[in-house]
């Protein structure tokens, strides 16, 4: 069914290495394995890219009605959520917290993925509904005011979804810093000199 709706072999090998990355985030986890952590890391960048062109295929092939597509606004922000924690982790030199960013992203993609396959939901049904003048939701040649929305909301769930885990590990460390522990999962203590 997903051939038929556009997608290429790249969706399934993005999916395998997204699900390769969320073993090795949870085995990092767990153990605080940084191999685990690192060869993730490499997982997740080979799923970007493989869904990333397998995204671009899709949205080539179809005409514009296809970016009101629940796997392709999921899919998108899948792909900005696991860039947004590359970005973060690069940054604050986060390690072994990867299952927190990737695996709510995961489960609604396969999610998506798995209403798209039961419900069979066919691109050309979505562009003869769209199509049909007396659908009351049709905006005649304002397509471009439908198409910013779907990008812009897309976006701001993906920002949303990077601040609440960022939020939540803030409120972690700033809890640690208070006990006087640095380590997020370690009990090591703090020693500051005092002036």
């Amino acid at each position: 069914m997903l051939a038929e709706q556009g997608h290429s072999f790249l969706l399934p090998m993005a999916i395998g290495f997204y699900f390769v990355t969320n073993i090795c985030y949870f085995r990092s986890f767990l153990y605080k394995c940084a191999k685990a952590d690192t060869l993730g890391n490499s997982m997740l960048i080979l799923g970007i890219l493989c869904h990333a062109l397998d995204l671009g295929l899709h949205l080539a092939a179809s005409d514009q009605y296809s970016l009101y597509n629940r796997l392709v606004m999921v899919s998108f922000m899948m792909i900005f959520v696991s860039v947004g924690y590359l970005l973060i982790q690069q940054k604050f030199k986060l390690k072994q917290l990867g299952i927190f960013y990737v695996l709510p992203g995961f489960i609604l993609f396969a999610a998506a993925i798995t209403h798209q396959l039961s419900v069979g939901l066919h691109m050309r049904q979505v562009i003869l509904d769209s199509g049909n003048p007396s659908n009351a939701f049709n905006l005649g040649g304002l397509h471009w005011i439908r198409n910013m929305h779907s990008v812009l909301s897309v976006l701001a769930i993906s920002f949303f979804n990077l601040s609440f885990v960022n939020s939540i590990f803030y409120l972690m460390m700033e809890s640690r810093l208070k006990r006087r522990k640095c380590g997020i999962f370690g009990s090591k203590d703090c020693h500051r000199s005092t002036r």
